[in-house]
């Protein structure tokens, strides 16, 4: 039972990344993102939702060929926190920043609320791969990879001026330094959120026997 409500929701979750990119895209309802579409592949909030997409698809199909548990679990749970750090800063930061009616509309309804929230619950309450430090640490490497991305763009193609910015997300205003210190924190804030959910699922989801627990 719990591998089918699995499924439908990894399903949901898919759905939901190919329903928002449609939107963003100006495919559905005749307005893109504002800021151009494929340009917003530059953007965490969609690459982080595209890997949930991508993960839920993978697992999806794996559980259906009665391939469970192992890597794709684990790149669900890498694309969960993922998600939960998008979910984190909006919540956190941009909402209060630019208000939360513009951040849950349209594409950023599925972006920044459901896709995340879905993929979070799924993770704490059905998955049944134990997960250790080792995931955790994994789970932060798609944000380290892209705050390498976007400091070496910076430094490499210059910061520019708004709206030809490399800096969308104005980390580096405050200087070279800050805006390194302020990547470190988030992928700080990562492992945060990452060693919470596995903590979660493993008092909720995972096997009690004692033989599976991760540490």
């Amino acid at each position: 039972m719990k591998k089918t409500v699995r499924i439908i929701v990894n399903l949901l979750i898919l759905g939901m990344v190919a329903w928002a990119w449609a939107l963003m895209l100006g495919h559905i309802g005749g307005r893109g993102l504002s800021r151009g579409g494929w340009g917003a592949m530059k953007y965490f909030t969609v690459l982080s939702n595209l890997l949930a997409g991508i993960a839920a698809a993978v697992w999806g199909v794996c559980a259906l060929v009665k391939k469970e548990g192992g890597w794709p679990d684990r790149l669900k749970y890498v694309a969960d926190v993922s998600v939960a750090l998008t979910f984190l800063v909006v919540v956190v930061f941009l909402g209060p920043l630019f208000g939360y009616g513009s951040m849950f509309t349209q594409h950023n309804l599925f972006f920044h609320l459901l896709v995340p929230l879905f993929s979070m619950a799924e993770f704490m309450l059905l998955n049944e791969t134990p997960m250790g430090r080792g995931d955790n640490a994994l789970a932060v490497a798609p944000m380290l990879i892209y705050g390498a991305y976007y400091v070496g763009n910076a430094w490499i193609n210059g910061v520019g001026k708004w709206p030809a910015t490399n800096d969308w997300y104005g980390f580096l205003t405050w200087g070279w330094g800050v805006g390194v210190f302020i990547f470190f924190a988030i992928a700080g804030i990562t492992y945060l959120a990452g060693l919470a959910l596995r903590r979660i699922n493993q008092k909720i989801a995972s096997p009690k026997d004692g033989k599976a627990m991760a540490d």
